[in-house]
């Protein structure tokens, strides 16, 4: 995409991915592409060379990879179905694999934040946190009054707060001992408590999507707004974390429309919250 058009379309058919249901995405510090594909491992797209290339050596190509998170030292921090893996961004080399030790492999989301601390989200198991050390710190599951083991993103705000998006309501998290938090769901104005994804705008408001449209969590009011969509998208269904925060304080996030490899993008400026801008 080039100011909001299409320049190429790249798929398994092409010979240019593994697989066409690409599940998350990463741009790096450096500008170059990361696809987490479906049972597919990384794709890497180089954009000097205009060229992909599987990260993943052969024997580990078919990981299910779900989430892609860069460090500031240049660490990638890929959350897969069988653990979560680090991948050195220069050399493409696996630099860890931690799952013999992992409490649960189904890795939906996996972090770290401004203290160094890495935050893993599990389909079933809820919520892992560990020092930088790789000391556990803390467990946050329905066995200990979390309100849900699905961890569909966690996502750290400019302020410091960790935010989860889980299958019953947004939480948001205290960074520090004992990681006290607060859940957010329909008493407290939520449509929708399935979370997806989570973003955050220049003016540090809060923005999910669910399966019921996009909320926003306007910060200096604490209140949330709701947006309603009409024709196409009136059944108000989102993606799994495809989302992303554009030039201008435009937001992008992708409706569920039926195509995994043509999807319209609905956006808005920030500092408009009632209405969508435009859709396509």
């Amino acid at each position: 995409m080039k100011d909001g058009q299409r320049i190429a379309t790249y798929t398994e058919e092409s010979g240019h991915l593994s697989g066409n249901s690409v599940q998350t995405a990463l741009c790096d510090q450096k500008g170059n592409l990361w696809f987490g594909i479906f049972n597919g491992g990384i794709m890497y797209y180089n954009i000097q060379t205009k060229s992909f290339q599987q990260i993943f050596p052969e024997k580990e190509s078919t990981q299910d990879v779900r989430s892609l998170f860069e460090d500031n030292n240049g660490t990638i921090w890929v959350g897969t179905s069988n653990g979560v893996f680090q991948i050195d961004r220069e050399s493409k080399k696996i630099l860890q694999h931690m799952n013999a030790n992992a409490p649960d492999n189904l890795v939906r989301s996996v972090m770290k934040d401004k203290k160094g601390q890495i935050w893993v989200g599990s389909f079933g198991r809820g919520i892992f946190l560990y020092a930088s050390n790789g000391k556990r710190l803390k467990e946050f599951n329905t066995y200990l009054n979390f309100p849900s083991n699905t961890i569909n993103q966690i996502f750290e705000d400019s302020k410091g707060c960790i935010w989860a998006a889980t299958g019953e309501g947004l939480v948001q998290i205290e960074n520090s001992s004992p990681w006290k938090y607060k859940v957010y769901q329909r008493n407290e104005g939520l449509a929708n408590t399935f979370i997806w994804a989570i973003e955050e705008d220049e003016n540090q408001n809060i923005w999910f999507s669910t399966n019921q449209g996009i909320s926003c969590f306007v910060r200096n009011e604490e209140k949330y707004l709701q947006l309603r969509f009409q024709g196409q998208y009136s059944n108000g269904k989102f993606h799994r974390k495809k989302r992303l925060q554009g030039k201008n304080g435009v937001m992008y996030f992708a409706p569920r429309t039926g195509s995994a490899t043509s999807l319209p993008a609905i956006f808005w400026k920030s500092d408009r919250l009632q209405k969508p801008l435009s859709e396509r």
